[in-house]
Order: structure tokens, then sequence, then C-alpha cells
């Protein structure tokens, strides 16, 4: 299985890591995961502006869809050997 990138990996390869320690201690976010529970609202507080959130989210969904499509290849290879 692939190395599922981290918080801080997420937001440096979006021009974004000055964030990373408000989103931890501020927002308790600590995983790539959590940020789908995070609101505009919250990223507001922290300074984040609306293009900069939209940019992330946009990242995480291909982020999503990458990792969907690995395991669908993963299932497919198993399915092919029984």
């Amino acid at each position: 299985m692939q190395h599922d990138r981290s918080l801080e990996e997420l937001l440096k390869e979006n021009d974004l890591q000055k964030y990373h320690p408000d989103f931890v201690s501020k927002l308790g976010v600590t995983a790539v995961d959590h940020l789908s529970y995070v609101q505009s609202d919250d990223v507001k507080q922290l300074g984040m502006s609306q293009p900069e959130w939209r940019r992330l989210r946009a990242s995480m969904k291909k982020a999503k869809k990458r990792q969907a499509k690995a395991v669908c290849k993963t299932v497919s290879g198993f399915d092919s050997d029984f």
C-alpha cells in the first residue's frame, strides 16, 4: 500500500505550511483525514483566505481519488487471483 501523506506534507505541497501549527494547536487537526471535518469558519479563524481553503480542499479531493483508484486496483488484482 502506498504511503499516506501527512498533514504537514499536504499543506507544504499547497504552499500553506505556515498554517500547520495552527491546524494542530487551534483546531486539533493532526491528520489529513481530519480535514474533512474542518469548515470555512474554522480556517477563517486561522487567517486562511477562501482561495487558500479552496486550493487545499481541491488537493484533498485529488488525493482521495488517487487513493480510491489505488484501492480498486489492489482489490481487482486480488479478485483476478480467485
